[in-house]
């Protein structure tokens, strides 16, 4: 996003949305805390609706910047793993935990900022599958596609997002299901090489 007056229009909202959650903000409270008018922020995004999807697309794009960053310096695969759900999934977590509305905020995600929320699973997934690939031996074995494990991991963290109390809880959570996910993945590479050894 190029334009300096969004950004700030989209910062401005990410402090109101966490301080008031959803539905008690007004288009007023956004203009007031981005230092503009009103009748200017109207010539940015028509209603507050519109604010929140793109400002959910912004914050999930400057995670995947940093995300890319990161994974450039991590070889492991179960690091990398662990980095991208770290930033991805841990630290809005741990945002929202502070949120004192946040589940205002959780069902606007899944109301009507649905369709941009599954755009942006979307590109989470294909990063992972990127992530994965090196340690995914398919079609010969008996492992899933890499694209069904990507999105098992994804959707799995949405469950324990639900059920954490704690970031710690959290952190642990997924990073067991990382080590199990690339434990069959072992596995299942094994048993593929031995299989076609034998014939």
């Amino acid at each position: 996003m190029e334009n300096e007056k969004e950004v700030r229009v989209l910062e401005a909202a990410k402090t109101v949305f966490l301080r008031h959650g959803f539905r008690r903000v007004t288009m007023q409270d956004i203009a007031d805390e981005a230092g503009i008018s009103r009748p200017a922020l109207y010539l940015i995004f028509p209603n507050k609706e519109e604010i929140f999807k793109a400002g959910f697309v912004w914050m999930t794009g400057e995670s995947m910047k940093v995300i890319r960053q990161g994974l450039a310096q991590l070889p492991d695969v179960e690091e990398r793993l662990n980095f991208a759900f770290e930033v991805w999934t841990v630290r809005p977590f741990e945002m929202m935990l502070s949120t004192p509305d946040a589940k205002d905020l959780i069902d606007c995600t899944h109301g009507f900022a649905r369709e941009t929320g599954l755009r942006i699973s979307a590109e989470f997934e294909a990063l992972l599958v990127e992530i994965l690939a090196p340690v995914s031996y398919q079609p010969h074995s008996a492992v899933l596609p890499v694209e069904q494990v990507a999105h098992l991991l994804a959707a799995s963290i949405h469950g324990f997002k639900e059920s954490c109390a704690t970031v710690e809880e959290l952190r642990g959570m997924v990073a067991g299901l990382i080590r199990l996910t690339l434990a069959a993945l072992e596995h299942a590479a094994t048993k593929g090489i031995a299989a076609r050894s034998a014939t």
